[in-house]
């Protein structure tokens, strides 16, 4: 399988040959978080820490060996979080393909109509 190696740091990304394209990535995703109001700037309270977060980076490669596109994922690193001091619930904004699946076909079954769906590119054809 063709591989390109992806950035482990932001200084990596920034600093490598496809800085132009990563910028591009880096300002989408912030704008997507902007947009869907993520998060907001608080003053940190005195006993305790501030949850850190990392860039995720990947270059994806179709099937024929020709770049895609990159992606980009602003990641809270969550493992440093204790349960009952730090955090109560626990959620993944994440939904397997198999059950978008069944919602769009029970909704095509029931002729309802889909307003939105955010998404960039469809990772599967959308044949019902």
């Amino acid at each position: 399988m063709y591989h390109i190696p992806d950035p482990n740091q932001y200084k990596e990304a920034i600093n490598s040959e496809a800085r132009e394209e990563w910028k591009i990535v880096i300002d989408e995703e912030m704008s997507v978080l902007e947009k869907r109001e993520v998060g907001q700037d608080v003053d940190c309270p005195a006993n305790r820490d501030v949850l850190k977060g990392r860039w995720v980076y990947k270059t994806k490669v179709k099937t024929d060996r020709t770049i895609e596109g990159e992606k980009g994922r602003c990641c809270a690193k969550g493992f440093s979080q204790r349960p009952g001091e730090d955090y109560e619930e626990v959620y993944a904004p994440v939904a397997r393909l198999k059950s978008l699946r069944i919602l769009l076909s029970i909704l095509v079954n029931q002729e309802y109509t889909i307003p939105q769906l955010d998404a960039k590119k469809l990772p599967f054809s959308m044949e019902i």
